[in-house]
């Protein structure tokens, strides 16, 4: 979600060394990381990267082997879950089966000996932040997944926590509803001001409902950016890769200028230029990524020299609002790019087969590693 950015505050989160080993395996290997005050954080990876065991770090569930946690200047490192400002709302939602939703929320400021009158404030005011006042005497069994969602983040929410900690969010909803969900949410956590760190697998969930997100990958966070910045300037073909769909070229540099790069490249049997200065010498081998999308495909050959290579389409994905070519170059390999389907039309504008350049901008081109 393309939000505001969040106002230049002094971290409140931080993360210094952070070690958590079960026996010889290494979960989260070194984590140094801060958040500020009111953001919404990511951690995306793949299943067994350590998000979640640093998610259980924060939240208290878990001890760190080694390391320090601060939130808002206070050491965190030894207390348990219950004495830690920080709330966690659950993939499953853990509410109380047997309750009805104004006693699901009312539950936790009991617990803190909050007295009847201001119980029901607080309850009646979350339940209209969260869209729910009219449903505060149904039990969870007659809600649907967005409106039991809901009440799992309003209960998280009600007693004014520092950092409020997500679990994949979404996981248990449908595609739509997901979708509808994650702006909704989203808005709710930005009208409270609330800090929130949250873990989840799914690249769109991240990218929509993140001011800035971590890749993590084997215990340790391989880049930390916006979701634009991950995207467009990824700094690894890790990262490359894990985020959206991608070329990835490999070329030796033949000409090293001060605003701009020339590789020759095997798998295009032409040249890459890069439209920007880079720290490199003739001779190095660099590997550059190119998104489908930056791509463009004619059955003429364009006018430029570089960034091209003749192919005959393999594969085609109608997606929708876009289609997916595969294109098979002379070299064997398959460049993809991916094409906006905006006329409303049942013919393709390529067909399986079909000969055609694949070309793209010099400002296209991302270095991703270099060796």
């Amino acid at each position: 979600m393309m939000s505001e950015p969040v106002a230049s505050h002094p971290s409140f989160l931080n993360l210094n060394g952070i070690v958590k080993r079960f026996g010889d395996f290494t979960a989260v290997d070194g984590i140094d990381l801060t958040v500020k005050q009111g953001e919404i954080f990511a951690l995306l990876g793949s299943s067994g990267c350590g998000k979640s065991t640093l998610l259980r770090l924060l939240g208290g569930f878990d001890q760190a082997t080694e390391g320090q946690i601060h939130l808002d200047g206070e050491c965190l490192n030894g207390l348990p879950a219950e004495q830690r400002p920080i709330n966690m709302m659950f993939q499953s939602y853990a509410l109380f089966p047997h309750m009805t939703v104004a006693q699901n929320l009312a539950y936790g400021l009991k617990r803190a000996g909050m007295k009847g009158r201001e119980i029901a404030i607080k309850v009646d005011d979350m339940l209209e932040r969260v869209q729910m006042a009219h449903l505060s005497g149904r039990k969870p069994s007659q809600l649907s997944g967005g409106q039991q969602q809901r009440v799992a983040l309003a209960r998280a929410l009600i007693k004014g926590p520092k950092l409020l900690l997500l679990d994949e969010p979404m996981g248990a909803l449908d595609k739509k509803l997901r979708a509808h969900m994650q702006l909704e949410i989203t808005r709710i956590i930005e009208d409270l001001g609330v800090t929130c760190v949250m873990v989840t697998h799914d690249q769109e969930e991240a990218m929509t409902m993140a001011d800035r997100v971590a890749i993590m990958d084997a215990g340790r966070i391989r880049q930390v950016g916006t979701p634009q910045e991950i995207y467009e300037q990824p700094n690894s073909r890790f990262v490359a890769e894990f985020i959206g769909s991608v070329n990835v070229l490999r070329g030796v540099v033949e000409r090293d200028r001060i605003d701009a790069v020339h590789l020759h490249c095997a798998e295009l049997s032409g040249n890459i230029y890069i439209g920007h200065g880079l720290t490199c010498h003739i001779g190095q081998q660099l590997s550059v990524a190119i998104r489908p999308e930056k791509a463009a495909l004619s059955r003429h050959r364009p006018a430029q020299s570089e960034n091209l290579s003749e192919g005959e389409i393999v594969d085609i994905a109608y997606m929708g609002a876009q289609s997916v070519y595969h294109v098979k170059l002379s070299s064997g390999f398959v460049f993809i790019v991916n094409l906006l389907n905006s006329q409303r039309t049942m013919a393709l504008p390529y067909q399986w087969g079909e000969k055609v350049w694949v070309y793209w901008a010099p400002d296209a081109t991302v270095v991703t590693e270099a060796q």
